[in-house]
């Protein structure tokens, strides 16, 4: 017995984006002067999932969200990346060494569906 199936790939565009930020980062390095306009280009986030019925009412699914593991954020100027941007003395380090923002990396979810 064949398994009715879908496969579903989304492209989120995200951005571009202009903004005066309110992270502390350093001058001039990061921006030429404190009310300077920032502006971030746009970028893509691709995602992807596959489900099939098992049986009527049963569905299971994986799902690969960030399929190519983008290190960006629609936002902030001060990604976890170097060079790095943003004031250190500020940054939230809490002795691990992480500095900076990134949206979340590549995710992988699995589940299975009941409809009653």
């Amino acid at each position: 017995m064949a398994i009715p199936w879908s496969l579903a790939i989304t492209g989120i565009l995200r951005g571009p984006l202009w903004y005066n930020t309110e992270e502390p980062l350093r001058i001039p390095a990061a921006e030429p002067n404190a009310s300077h306009i920032h502006w971030k280009p746009a970028f893509w986030v691709w995602n992807a999932r596959l489900e099939g019925e098992l049986r009527k009412g049963l569905t299971a699914y994986a799902a690969v969200n960030n399929i190519f593991n983008v290190n960006q954020h629609a936002l902030f100027i001060a990604l976890d990346q170097q060079p790095f941007l943003g004031n250190p003395t500020n940054a939230n380090t809490q002795g691990i060494g992480n500095m900076g923002n990134s949206m979340p990396g590549r995710e992988f979810i699995v589940g299975m569906q009941a409809r009653f």
